[in-house]
């Protein structure tokens, strides 16, 4: 696809919808970086970290930017299903609870269940150009 191919693609549908995610996830990021850190911020910018991959994948994606739309899909769903594991912390450290030892079986899980899709491709298939 040529430059006013992607230019195209990018100005119709809801791909300004990613773009204001993205930079909403990276401007908050950034501040949480320059605040004085503890336990409850650094889980919360893991948080804000699984969002940017979700949202940067997808609009990088939707963009066909350089490597390629399988890795991009891989980033975004990455950033998916660790997204509910970095809640589940957040929301233990937010109401001042220890995390459970079964926390690392969840965080193994889903690391497992991501690298066993990109991979075979056997959970989520990759979107395909047309």
């Amino acid at each position: 696809m040529g430059l006013q191919g992607r230019v195209a693609s990018m100005t119709t549908g809801y791909a300004f919808i990613s773009i204001i995610a993205l930079v909403c996830y990276l401007f908050l990021f950034l501040t949480f970086i320059a605040a004085k850190k503890n336990k409850l911020i650094n889980i919360f910018m893991l948080v804000l970290l699984c969002m940017i991959f979700w949202t940067g994948g997808s609009f990088a994606m939707r963009a066909l930017l350089w490597p390629g739309v399988k890795f991009w899909y891989d980033i975004s769903i990455l950033g998916l299903t660790i997204a509910p594991y970095a809640f589940f912390i957040f929301s233990l450290a937010f109401m001042g609870m220890e995390a459970p030892v079964s926390k690392k079986v969840w965080l193994i899980l889903a690391v497992a269940a991501n690298a066993c899709n990109i991979i075979t491709s056997g959970l989520l298939a990759p979107p395909e150009l047309v």
